[in-house]
């Protein structure tokens, strides 16, 4: 057998489960009515479709509804499915992030399926609104996606994009559910992620992630997520 289960969480919501790929398996993904993350501990794959790309340790691989694609691992790889049994808000600005999160949480084993359960309920909050996110918002949220590191002030985005700062301040909050300054705060958590997966035993370089020094990183990030960098370890078979 080419894929085998080495662990997994499983809610009504949502299943997370650690994979182990020998090298050469093809997996095919055609059409799944169920929005799916892949995380890859370990080896590599080739996403088969045009262009093809190749996806290493720490890549969030996301594959929505519909979709269709052809994976084939070039060495021995480990990867983690997250995989959501009904449908969830594809537009929740912190989705990638929870995605992220559930699978840190998952590779410490500190993931307890209430943590899963109510993590993906969130993700629902959402879709209740149904007001029209003006363009410009989007496109402030979309600069904060693209520039973690950016240390702009909330008058300086405002400034930027051509409104007040209370106005960004009141809609971004109405709409996105969180303020500018948490939502940054994911935004270069989700930027860190990858790093701690692919190199769990090593330093992170905070600069380079908007983070003032280590101390700064390390209340972050627990801040989002109860977990200590020390504690993380890669996934055992």
């Amino acid at each position: 057998m080419s894929i085998s289960k080495l662990r997994e969480v499983k809610t009504p919501e949502c299943t997370i489960t650690l994979c182990d790929f020998q090298e050469g398996h093809t997996h095919n993904r055609t059409y799944c009515p169920f929005l799916q993350y892949w995380i890859i501990t370990r080896g590599e794959w080739i996403l088969e479709k045009s262009p093809r790309q190749s996806t290493d340790p720490g890549h969030l691989q996301v594959f929505a509804p519909g979709s269709k694609s052809r994976r084939v691992t070039s060495a021995p790889t480990q990867a983690i499915s997250i995989l959501f049994h009904r449908s969830v808000n594809q537009d929740h600005p912190t989705l990638p992030f929870t995605a992220q999160k559930l699978a840190l949480l998952f590779i410490a084993n500190k993931l307890d399926p209430i943590t899963l359960e109510e993590s993906v309920v969130l993700l629902h909050e959402a879709e209740q609104t149904e007001r029209k996110t003006p363009k410009w918002l989007n496109e402030v949220r979309d600069y904060l996606i693209a520039h973690p590191e950016s240390n702009d002030t909330l008058s300086e985005l405002a400034t930027q994009f051509g409104i007040s700062p209370y106005h960004l301040a009141h809609s971004f909050r109405n709409h996105f559910h969180t303020t500018v300054s948490k939502f940054r705060q994911i935004q270069r958590l989700s930027a860190t992620i990858p790093y701690l997966i692919s190199n769990p035993n090593e330093p992170i370089p905070h600069l380079n992630f908007g983070f003032y020094d280590a101390s700064h990183f390390h209340k972050t990030l627990h801040k989002h997520i109860p977990i200590r960098t020390p504690s993380l370890k890669k996934p055992q078979s």
